[in-house]
C-alpha cells in the first residue's frame, strides 16, 4: 500500500486535524444522544454512520470527506425525522421516500404548506453538498487496495449488524412513535426486505384455533328503516375536557357532546398527523398498530386487500356511498384507497373545486348538503356520506380569518392559540351542518356521527403535562392518543347504553350495535370483542381473541396480507 500526502490546506486544513476530528466525534455523540434521548440504540447510530463512511470511502478513497460526508448525511436525516416527528408524531422512515418520494400529490403539498420547514432542509443539503464538494477537491485520495477499502465496509457492516439488538416486531414500531430521531432511518433500513415479503402484523398471530371462517355478507336491517349515516372525520381535533389548563368557551366543550349529553373518549393511534391511519382503523375495524412499522403506509399496501369494510357493506344494502376529502385523489394514496374500501364516489379537492388548505369546513359541508338534496329529490337509496374537515389543520403560523371567534384567549403561546381558534370555527361550521341534518332527516332518519382523528401538535405541551411514564407514545391508552366520538339520532333512534370508551378499531361495530344500521358478521363478533376487551383493540387483555377474528377474515378471503 501506498500513501498519497493530502492537499488539504488553508481553512479546510482545519477539519483534517485530528483534534478536530476528535472534536467532532464528541459533538456527534451528544447530538445523537440529545436527538434519541436515550442510549439504546446509539451504538448501531455509530456503526451505521461508520458503514456509510466506509461506503463512500470505498468508492471515493478520502478518508475525510467520507467521515464528514457520513456524519452531516445522519445529521440531516435526524433534522428532517425531528421536523417530521413534531408535525405528525412519526419519525423518518425508508418507506417515506419509496412511497410519498414518488408521491406528486403529497410533495406538492408539502412544498406550500410547510415551506419553511422544506426550506430549512434545502438550504441544509445545500450546504452540506457546497462543503463537501469544496473537501473532496482539496482532498488527495488514499492510494489503499479495493481489497482493504471493501475489507474496511465489511468489518463496519458486521459491527453494525452486532451493534443491532434484534427486538420483538411490535417494539420495532417504537422508534418511529418515541422519536428515536437520530437513529429511526437507520434502523428502518432493516424493514426493507419486507417489502418483499408478506406484510405480518407486529404482534404475531395466537397459532390457536380460529374456527369458522367469516362470511362476507351484510346484515341489512329492514329497507324502510335503515337510516342515513353522515360521518365527519373532524382534523386534529379532540374533547377540551382533555385541556383543563386551556381556556376554552363552554359553548365550544358542549358542541363534542353526543345526543344523551355526553362526551365519548376515543383512542386512536397516531398523535399529530397520520389522519389516514385513525380513517383506516374506522372504516375497516382493524389496527394500523397491528402493523408495526408498517402501520403508516396501510394505505399504499392494503389497496384491494381489505373486504367487508364500512362501505362495502352499506353499499351492498343499498346505500349510495360517497366522500368528499380535502386532499388532492392520489395524495398519501387515500383516493384509491377508499375507492377499493367500497366507496362508489369520491371527490376530491380537485372535484370540487378547492383548495386543500385554509378554506372553512363549511366549504365542505355546503358540498355534501347539495350532493344530499339532490339525491333525495330523485333517488331513494339510503346515504352514506363521509365529510373530511381540514380547517383545523396545521401549520398554525398564519392567523386564518382573523375575525372569527372574536377576541377570546384561549391559550398564551400563538400557535395553541390559533390551532383553538380554528377549533371554534370548525365547530361552529360542525353544528350548522348537523342542524341542516336535524331538519331535514331523510324519510328513514339519519345517524350523525362524528370522530376526532388525532391530537394536533399545537397543543402538545399541554397533554404531556397531563402523561405519565418514561414515553407516553408508547402507549396506546396514553393521553396523548385520546380523542373523541359523538352520535346524535335524528328521526330513528340509538341505544346510547351498548357505547363506551374505545379504540378507534371498535367504533363502526359499536354504533352499528347502537342502531338501525346495516351489520355484518365481522362488525357483529368486533362488537362482542369490544365488550371483552373493555374497548381496547390492540392491547386487548384477551388478544388470543382478536387474533382469532384476524384470522377469520383472513381464512374468508376478506383480509389478504399477501
Amino acid at each position: 500500500m501506498t500513501y498519497t500526502k493530502h492537499r488539504s490546506q488553508g481553512r479546510f486544513g482545519l477539519f483534517t486535524n485530528p483534534y478536530a476530528i476528535a472534536l467532532g466525534s464528541v459533538l456527534y455523540f451528544v447530538f445523537v444522544l440529545h436527538f434519541d434521548t436515550r442510549w439504546r440504540y446509539l451504538p448501531y447510530n455509530f456503526a451505521a454512520t461508520l458503514s456509510l463512511a466506509a461506503i463512500i470511502f470505498l468508492f471515493s478513497r478520502r478518508p475525510f470527506f467520507s467521515l464528514y460526508g457520513a456524519t452531516l448525511v445522519a445529521i440531516l436525516f435526524t433534522f428532517i425525522s425531528a421536523m417530521k416527528f413534531h408535525s405528525k408524531g412519526l419519525a423518518l422512515h425508508v418507506y417515506d421516500v419509496v412511497f410519498i418520494g414518488s408521491d406528486v400529490s403529497t410533495l406538492s403539498f408539502l412544498v406550500r404548506y410547510y415551506l419553511p420547514a422544506v426550506a430549512v432542509a434545502a438550504i441544509g443539503l445545500a450546504v452540506i453538498v457546497t462543503f463537501l464538494t469544496i473537501l473532496f477537491r482539496r482532498e488527495a485520495p488514499i492510494s489503499w487496495d479495493v481489497g482493504v477499502r471493501s475489507g474496511i465496509v465489511a468489518a463496519s457492516l458486521v459491527a453494525a449488524v452486532v451493534a443491532h439488538r434484534p427486538t420483538t416486531r411490535d417494539a420495532d414500531f417504537v422508534p418511529f412513535i418515541g422519536g428515536y430521531n437520530a437513529s429511526a432511518f437507520f434502523l428502518s433500513l432493516w424493514h426493507i426486505p419486507g417489502l418483499m415479503k408478506p406484510m405480518q402484523f407486529a404482534q404475531p398471530l395466537d397459532p390457536g384455533e380460529a374456527g369458522r371462517p367469516f362470511v362476507n355478507r351484510s346484515l341489512c336491517t329492514s329497507p324502510e328503516k335503515q337510516p342515513d349515516l353522515f360521518l365527519v372525520l373532524s382534523e386534529s381535533q379532540t374533547s377540551p375536557l382533555v385541556f383543563p389548563q386551556l381556556s376554552i368557551p363552554q359553548a365550544v366543550t358542549e358542541t363534542y357532546k353526543s345526543g344523551d349529553g355526553a362526551i365519548r373518549p376515543l383512542f386512536v393511534e397516531t398523535f399529530g398527523g397520520g389522519t389516514w391511519m385513525t380513517n383506516f382503523s374506522v372504516l375497516t375495524g382493524l389496527s394500523t398498530a397491528d402493523f408495526g412499522w408498517l402501520g403508516p403506509y396501510v394505505n399504499h399496501l392494503l389497496v384491494d386487500k381489505v373486504k367487508g369494510s364500512l362501505p362495502d357493506i352499506l353499499g351492498h344494502c343499498g346505500y349510495r356511498t360517497a366522500v368528499f376529502m380535502p386532499m388532492q385523489y392520489n395524495s398519501i394514496n387515500e383516493g384509491p384507497f377508499l375507492k377499493s374500501l367500497g366507496f362508489q364516489e369520491i371527490y376530491d379537492a380537485d372535484q370540487m373545486g378547492l383548495p386543500v388548505m385554509g378554506i372553512r369546513d363549511t366549504r365542505y359541508f355546503e358540498k355534501a348538503e347539495h350532493m344530499i338534496a339532490q339525491h333525495r329529490k330523485t333517488d331513494k337509496r339510503p346515504l352514506f356520506v363521509l365529510v373530511q374537515t381540514m380547517f383545523t389543520h396545521s401549520p398554525y403560523e398564519t392567523t386564518l380569518e382573523p375575525r372569527v371567534a372574536g377576541e377570546h384567549v384561549y391559550a398564551n403561546d400563538a400557535g395553541a392559540n390559533e390551532y383553538l381558534r380554528r377549533v371554534t370555527a370548525s365547530r361552529n361550521d360542525l353544528v350548522a351542518y348537523r342542524d341542516t341534518i336535524k331538519e331535514n332527516p331523510g324519510p328513514r332518519g339519519s345517524v350523525f356521527l362524528e370522530f376526532g382523528d388525532h391530537q394536533s401538535i399545537a397543543t402538545k405541551p399541554h397533554i404531556l403535562e397531563r402523561a405519565t411514564g418514561d414515553n407516553p407514545f408508547t402507549t396506546f391508552r396514553s393521553p396523548v392518543y385520546e380523542t373523541f366520538y359523538s352520535i346524535h339520532g335524528f328521526g330513528t333512534p340509538i341505544d346510547y347504553r351498548k357505547l363506551e370508551v374505545l379504540d378507534a378499531p371498535f367504533l363502526i361495530p359499536r354504533i352499528l350495535a347502537a342502531t338501525n344500521l346495516p351489520s355484518s358478521e365481522v362488525f357483529d363478533d368486533l362488537a362482542s370483542l369490544s365488550t371483552m376487551c373493555r374497548g381496547e383493540f390492540h392491547t386487548c387483555p384477551e388478544r388470543a381473541e382478536v387474533d382469532r377474528h384476524i384470522r377469520r377474515r383472513m381464512d374468508a378471503g376478506i383480509l389478504q396480507l399477501n
